[in-house]
């Protein structure tokens, strides 16, 4: 009998239907088998074709199977990408592609009412994403595995929430936030995030995608001075309203506006240098206390710099 160590974030993560692409959804960690490299997620398994009855008229519809980009297959095959050179910023197109962590089998949930697509976004508004939770998987599923995470901590401080700020997801996070403190009572830091490239909606014009996105973000920033102890918005655009605008200069960094992999590590950069205060294990402060001392007079929006 073997015991191997590993150690995961308590996060739970919330994607559209195919935005895995050759991930599993419930990972490889505990499991001795790599994972599938040939096995996208809508691909028939053999078993299942098994049970069909082929004199049937049934339409069996495959997607294409998703490239695996070097720097996963690398991490798959030894565990650990160290002396290798990748060129991360032109073969990655979504997260699961530069993604160096392995998660704990509950903690990525995928919607299955929307599919993941690299030019449109599916899920659109903020009432579309708040119907979202107030469905059966994230009513029952998702909150019970809020639940598992909170009873396992020592001491629970609070919760953090990162999300798209500019579609749909926003309204299911401002729903999430909704529910944490109605039940736990806990500090909650809230991070809305404005990507640098911002996609059309289906079913929508490019005129009609700006005013949608911009509603969505009022929205949020009004529900969430009501719902979290502090929000900061993070963007590496000079603005977040109808016209994201130029790109922010930072010293000492040379980046490419457009791509999702330079601004997600500037962003990273700055969330973890900002949360080491009550991170640490010997932290001076903890995250009630950060909320608080930059929430002065109940103002709940604060600014990165």
């Amino acid at each position: 009998f073997n015991k191997n160590v590993t150690f995961t974030p308590r996060m739970l993560l919330v994607d559209l239907k195919g935005s895995l692409k050759y991930l599993q959804e419930d990972g490889n960690l505990y499991n001795s088998n790599q994972l599938e490299l040939n096995n996208p997620q809508n691909k028939v398994p053999d078993q299942v074709r098994g049970t069909i009855d082929w004199n049937e008229e049934i339409e069996v519809m495959e997607s294409e199977e998703a490239p695996v980009p070097s720097y996963q297959k690398t991490l798959m095959e030894k565990g650990i990408a160290d002396g290798e050179e990748f060129n991360l910023k032109d073969t990655i197109s979504n997260w699961p592609d530069f993604m160096y962590t392995r998660y704990h089998p509950r903690s990525i949930n995928i919607v299955k009412d929307y599919e993941y697509r690299d030019d449109l976004s599916t899920l659109d508004t903020f009432s579309a994403g708040a119907q979202l939770w107030n469905g059966s998987f994230f009513e029952d599923d998702f909150c019970d595995k809020i639940r598992n995470y909170v009873e396992e901590c020592d001491n629970c401080q609070g919760f953090q929430t990162f999300f798209d700020a500019i579609d749909g997801f926003a309204g299911v996070s401002i729903k999430c936030l909704e529910y944490l403190q109605d039940e736990y009572s806990k500090s909650i830091l809230a991070i809305p995030l404005i990507p640098p490239r911002a996609k059309n909606f289906q079913f929508a014009d490019e005129a009609m995608s700006d005013s949608i996105r911009v509603i969505n973000i009022a929205y949020s920033y009004a529900k969430l001075a009501e719902y979290s102890s502090l929000f900061v918005p993070l963007s590496t655009m000079g603005r977040g309203w109808r016209n994201i605008g130029e790109a922010r200069s930072f010293p000492f960094a040379n980046y490419e506006a457009d791509n999702t992999y330079h601004s997600s590590s500037i962003l990273a950069s700055f969330l973890d240098t900002m949360s080491l205060g009550f991170r640490l294990k010997d932290a001076q402060t903890f995250l009630p206390n950060f909320c608080s001392e930059l929430s002065i007079y109940n103002r709940r929006m604060c600014g990165a710099k």
